[in-house]
C-alpha cells in the first residue's frame, strides 16, 4: 500500500524536530488525536508519526493495532518496542516513532539525531 509521505506530529515535537523532518524529505502534519498517530500505517493517514516523549497507555491499543498490521513502534534511538506497558516507561525515555516499515521507523529516527 502506498501510503502519504506524511509524518504525524504531536503538538509538544519542537520546532527543531519538526524542520529536521521537513529536512528529510517529510510532508509534517501535526496530530491532535493519539488514537490517530498511534496507528497511521493501519489507517492509511501518515506513513509513520512522531511522539515528543515516551507515549503513555492511551498510545498503547494503536500500538498494537501497528504491530499486528506489520508496522513498527520504535524509541527515537532505534530500539524497538516489545509490548511493554507505555505507563510504565521512564517519561525521559524519548521520543516515540510509529511508522509503516522498519526502513521508514529508521529515516525517521536519523532525521531526529540533527534536531
Amino acid at each position: 500500500k502506498n501510503l502519504p509521505q506524511i509524518v504525524l506530529v504531536t503538538p509538544p515535537v519542537s520546532a527543531a524536530r519538526r524542520a529536521s523532518l521537513a529536512a528529510a524529505g517529510w510532508e509534517i502534519q501535526q496530530s491532535r488525536c493519539s488514537a490517530v498517530d498511534s496507528s497511521v500505517p493501519v489507517t492509511g493517514r501518515a506513513v509513520g508519526s512522531l511522539s515528543a516523549k515516551t507515549a503513555g497507555r492511551r498510545r498503547a491499543i494503536g500500538f498494537l493495532l501497528t504491530v499486528e498490521a506489520g508496522g513498527v513502534v520504535a524509541y527515537a534511538d532505534g530500539r524497538r518496542w516489545e509490548g511493554e506497558d507505555p505507563g510504565a516507561l521512564a517519561p525521559d525515555r524519548g521520543p516515540m516513532v510509529v511508522a509503516a516499515t522498519p526502513s521508514v521507523a529508521d529515516r525517521i529516527a536519523a532525521a531526529l539525531q540533527h534536531g
